[in-house]
């Protein structure tokens, strides 16, 4: 289980990292390789950049922030102990990757009020 979950971690973590290399390429705005944006934001080169910029921060954050529960799995993996997973450990790592899914989807949100 332990395993697992650092697994949904690590996707989530790669996921951010993919975002991060789309931004700093400067393609979070074209319509075949970035995401979908308004056109007054894809046509101004100083609001592409604000958007470039804005994904690249975050996704950086979460990249960060998905990778605290997967240190700490590994811990639990390291430690061996019977029951490596209890179920406020459980409902404590669920919300926290609701509160990361939720921040994962701001970024977005502010690039369609630029």
């Amino acid at each position: 289980m332990p395993w697992l979950i650092a697994l949904i971690f690590l996707v989530g973590a790669i996921v951010s990292i993919l975002a991060v290399i789309t931004a700093r390429r400067g393609q979070v705005t074209h319509s075949k390789d970035g995401y979908g944006v308004p056109a007054h934001v894809s046509s101004d080169p100083e609001l592409r950049k604000q958007a470039n910029d804005i994904v690249a921060w975050w996704g950086t954050l979460l990249a960060g922030l998905c990778l605290a529960p997967v240190g700490f799995m590994i811990w639990v993996i390291v430690r061996e102990v019977d029951d490596p997973v209890t179920m406020p450990m459980l409902i404590v790592l669920g919300v926290y990757g609701l509160l990361i899914a939720t921040l994962a989807a701001y970024p977005f949100e502010k690039i369609k009020r630029l």
